[in-house]
């Protein structure tokens, strides 16, 4: 099989043909254990055309899959650290990934901290205060809806000499794009709106570091959380209605935004789409044109 080239393509058509066999309607399903060339521990065809379609969607240059949102993101953290080295995350973050932070990365030996990235000398002080291998932020944070200036953490990270992980999951390459601004690696949980439909698990990072996505492989070989290739088609599917989704996520969110700010029972709306909001000027700056999110 050999898929179109849709590298020079806008986005919709990079969400409906990147990665697929272009000599069928719809990208099959290849349960087999085995074929030529794969083992569905390692690659498969399905799981491969979904990788391709996320990286051409991200503006990546490679990508691996796991059977999990946060199977992916812990998978990327087992890759880049080992004991002794140190990761800080966002004040918030998904609550799984909350969970490795303060249960499972002190039992493996890592030091794990977290600091509000909204307040950059704050996270610069943290960056200063111990040598830090991994920095890990949602740009629109789970759950508190938190909006952070994507290139302004990026440069500090970098200048610190750490590697930045961007969760894309809430906003999706439908509105922002983090490996555009310098992020090392972007992970998503497929599961929400990529898939959209609420039928199937899986997670994707994308990267344009070669050897970080050989390496994510082999960590993948040794823990074993591969995605299934049903999953992979079903995420497919959804992919290719992507951005319209998004956009009507977008406006419906907004309203009810709207509605609930300005009604007499509600003490606080939180939402960037609105003018109030303390993020809306930064979400605009970074992604206001596409939309705010669902």
């Amino acid at each position: 099989m050999q898929p179109v080239d849709v590298s020079t393509k806008g986005f919709n058509t990079k969400a409906i043909f990147a990665g697929r066999d272009p000599s069928c309607s719809s990208m099959p399903i290849y349960m087999a254990n085995t074929g030529t060339g794969f083992y569905s521990r390692v690659n498969n065809p399905t799981t491969d055309a979904l990788e391709a379609c996320v990286k051409a969607l991200e503006g990546g240059e490679y990508a691996s899959s796991a059977a999990c949102g946060v199977s992916v993101i812990t998978q990327t953290f087992l890759t880049l650290l080992k004991a002794g080295d140190r990761l800080i995350t966002h004040r918030s973050v998904y609550d799984w990934v909350d969970t490795f932070v303060h249960h499972s990365a002190p039992r493996l030996g890592i030091d794990a901290s977290q600091v509000d990235m909204r307040d950059i000398d704050a996270l610069k002080r943290e960056l200063a205060d111990k040598a830090t291998q991994v920095v890990h932020f949602e740009p629109l944070a789970n759950p508190a809806l938190d909006v952070i200036d994507i290139p302004k953490v990026i440069d500090a990270v970098h200048d610190a000499g750490a590697k930045v992980v961007v969760d894309n999951t809430w906003l999706t390459p439908a509105l922002v794009r983090p490996l555009s601004f310098g992020a090392d690696m972007v992970v998503h949980s497929c599961t929400k709106y990529m898939g959209g439909h609420g039928d199937a698990m899986g997670g994707v990072v994308v990267s344009n570091d070669k050897q970080f996505i050989d390496d994510f492989r082999y960590t993948k070989n040794i823990f074993g959380g591969t995605m299934s290739p049903f999953n992979a088609y079903t995420i497919l599917r959804g992919l290719g209605t992507l951005s319209i989704r998004m956009k009507q996520h977008g406006e419906n969110a907004q309203r009810v935004a709207e509605f609930l700010a300005k009604h007499p029972a509600v003490a606080e709306t939180r939402y960037p789409g609105l003018e109030a909001d303390p993020h809306h000027q930064t979400a605009r700056r970074l992604f206001g044109d596409n939309g705010y999110g669902g």
